[in-house]
């Protein structure tokens, strides 16, 4: 109840999954969930450091990988930080 529900459902319509690399570059925050698997990510990230705009935040969704790492991997490892989510279901 932080927001109304107007306001949520605005902000969830702007929320876009895919894997076409080409649509992330004028996105301001890209979030990567790929599997858990270092040069899977890295190359990921190599990647969106080429193809996103400079000031946007690139963000891993990794629970196991370096974000230092990962980070070290661009020209803007300053911009790169770490998302973790977990699902919890009550049964």
């Amino acid at each position: 109840e932080k927001i109304s529900q107007a306001d949520m459902d605005i902000s969830l319509e702007k929320i876009e999954i895919g894997t076409d690399f080409a649509k992330v570059s004028a996105c301001d925050l890209v979030i990567e969930a790929a599997t858990e698997n270092e040069k899977i990510k890295i190359d990921i990230f190599k990647e969106l450091d080429q193809i996103c705009k400079p000031s946007s935040i690139l963000a891993s969704n990794t629970s196991s990988i370096s974000i230092t790492k990962i980070a070290r991997a661009t020209n803007r490892p300053e911009q790169i930080i770490g998302m973790h989510f977990m699902i919890m279901v009550n049964l």
